[in-house]
């Protein structure tokens, strides 16, 4: 079908020439000739897409009706969010998204995981939230001089203080934070 143009354009052009003895004459016939059959040819190829895409959905049809049917007012939420969150964790991820909202500094209490050697247990920090997850936070430790990844469950007391801060423009969120972005509880679940 893709040569039809160039065979019907040559013919064309070789029987005009041939009849009238004017070469170019020919040449314009038989190029005429080659467009009108390639503008033929792609409405037909149109008018059979469309007919076989038209039959294809009729096909298709009745197996939709094997499909499970699910419920359109029902949304699902991911099981890992569905997990029972204790009140503790909740007011302290309240406080934090606070403090992310307001860019203001906090004071907490932090029970470290494992401590340096000769360190205590739980430090006093004041930190800036960066990036707030489900269950980590990123925050510039001014204990510690850098950006680090905190869990939200190992912080026992939470203060906001006065001081603001702006977040740099090279801050890359940690993937702890990543994945779980954006959860901010509402503050009626709190009560």
């Amino acid at each position: 079908m893709k040569y039809a143009p160039w065979v019907v354009g040559l013919i064309a052009w070789v029987i005009t020439a041939a009849a009238t003895r004017v070469a170019w004459l020919g040449f314009m016939v038989g190029l005429s000739a080659g467009i009108m059959t390639v503008v033929i040819t792609k409405k037909l190829e149109h008018r059979q897409f469309t007919a076989q895409s038209s039959h294809a959905t009729e096909t298709r049809q009745p197996n939709y009706g094997k499909l499970p049917i699910i419920r359109k007012d029902a949304i699902q939420r991911p099981q890992k969010l569905l997990k029972e969150i204790d009140p503790h964790t909740k007011r302290m991820r309240h406080l934090l998204s606070q403090a992310y909202m307001a860019k203001r500094r906090l004071t907490i209490r932090y029970e470290t995981g494992n401590p340096e050697p000769g360190d205590p247990k739980v430090k006093t920090r004041d930190v800036d939230v960066y990036g707030l997850g489900e269950e980590y936070f990123d925050a510039y430790c001014h204990y510690r001089s850098e950006v680090r990844t905190f869990k939200i469950s190992r912080v026992l007391t939470a203060r906001l203080i006065e001081e603001t801060f702006q977040i740099p423009l090279l801050y890359s969120p940690s993937t702890w934070v990543t994945d779980g972005w954006g959860i901010v509880e509402d503050e009626n679940e709190l009560t």
